[in-house]
């Protein structure tokens, strides 16, 4: 058993990202952390749009990086994705500890699997069947995903919120489909195609609404 197997983190740990991930940031919150002896601190707290990784508590290295890459203030991150890994050289006490550092994209490192999600059941649902061809193709007008190639079902949620839409529009669209739950590899191209059929211009965004 190692270490982070006999005392679980609430957040992420070097052993989270041994191999380097993409992902994809979502909100930014002043959060209590837990520092010792019953003892509280706010810090900030970046979650993942993700499904299952641990958010990460920011310290000003990471945070400085990431501003670096996409403006100081953390509203304009939600959507942008970030690289983190294992950096064996971060230093605690004197020692070398290993840590979890952030930087940007590249070609080295892997999205985690996106586990299928279950939608929610309801009388009468129809039998899964083929969507209809028309959907096959990514719309080119929906909400700025931030150049993910997969949604998961958090980040199809947050992008239907950002047109007024809400996650039952999605569900029910999923199951107009025949789906019985959503697999982020088979329905991806559906979604985006329902997002741009929901867009602006046929939804009046007002503009203090507009996330970034």
């Amino acid at each position: 058993m190692k270490r982070n197997a006999a005392f679980p983190s609430t957040f992420m740990a070097k052993e989270d990202v041994s191999n380097p991930l993409l992902l994809t940031i979502g909100p930014v919150n002043m959060e209590a952390v837990n520092v010792g002896d019953g003892a509280s601190e706010d810090k900030p707290v970046l979650h993942w749009l993700e499904q299952g990784q641990p958010p990460l508590i920011v310290n000003t290295t990471n945070w400085n990086v990431i501003e670096n890459l996409y403006g100081d203030d953390s509203d304009g991150w939600h959507g942008k994705q970030i690289v983190a890994f294992n950096d064996p050289n971060v230093q605690y006490a004197g020692r070398m500890v290993g840590g979890v550092r952030v930087k940007a994209p590249d070609a080295g490192a892997q999205a985690p699997a996106a586990a299928p999600v279950a939608v929610p059941p309801v009388e009468d649902n129809p039998p899964p069947q083929t969507p209809p061809a028309q959907e096959a193709a990514p719309a080119p007008q929906g909400p700025d995903d931030g150049g993910v190639d997969i949604l998961s079902w958090d980040m199809a949620i947050s992008l239907a919120g950002d047109i007024h839409r809400t996650k039952e529009d999605l569900v029910a669209h999923l199951k107009g489909l025949g789906n019985a739950g959503y697999d982020a590899q088979r329905d991806t191209a559906a979604v985006r195609s329902w997002l741009a059929s929901q867009a602006p211009g046929k939804v009046d965004v007002p503009e203090g609404d507009i996330p970034f």
